[in-house]
């Protein structure tokens, strides 16, 4: 989809409060194409406005899809305080900016759902591991499929999902700890 912004209405500041309100609005909880090739060339491609992901083998034939019912989750208030802080607050680093920042806020409209899912990523066993959402205390919620995207389990642990990837049946991804990012290692089993 290319991004076709609206004319925002008023002058001066209120063009500006506007603006920036529409562009908060546009990407506040909005799906995106996620995709991965594994090891045998294979493309997984998803696009989270519904739970499914599709398998295309090399020769660009569809080899299968992975489905799942789903219920919608709401847009909690904690949801979109997150998002104000974490994703708005990159776009409101001008100091004009920052001095309408509650102006802003006040005008961003979010989408009544999230996404089925965030992300995905293929585990060494030929698993898929679907990144739903960050919980509410930090930890990440996941979906993970076998091989053959037969569903196993939902479950929460405390695994960030920035860069993660499993290697030699661990799993790594990236930490922030008081502003400072590194890489940590994760055991884990799958009973």
């Amino acid at each position: 989809t290319v991004f076709d912004p609206k004319e925002p209405s008023g002058s001066g500041e209120e063009r500006m409060v506007n603006l920036v309100a529409g562009l908060l609005s546009d990407s506040a909880f909005k799906p995106e194409a996620r995709y991965l090739k594994d090891p045998d060339d294979f493309v997984w491609f998803g696009y989270p406005e519904t739970y499914e992901i599709r398998v295309y083998a090399p020769d660009g034939r569809l080899d299968r899809i992975i489905r799942r019912d789903y219920d919608p989750r709401p847009i909690t208030g904690k949801d979109k305080e997150r998002f104000l802080k974490e994703d708005a607050e990159l776009l409101l680093n001008r100091p004009r900016l920052r001095a309408l920042k509650n102006k802003i806020y006040d005008r961003v409209q979010f989408p009544k759902s999230k996404s089925a899912y965030s992300s995905f990523v293929l585990m060494e066993n030929g698993g898929l591991a679907v990144i739903i959402e960050k919980a509410d205390n930090g930890d990440t919620v996941f979906d993970l499929f076998d091989k053959d995207g037969q569903y196993i389990s939902h479950f929460q642990a405390p695994v960030p999902s920035e860069g993660l990837f499993f290697n030699n049946d661990k799993a790594y991804a990236i930490k922030t700890e008081d502003g400072y990012k590194f890489v940590k290692r994760y055991r884990f089993e799958i009973k």
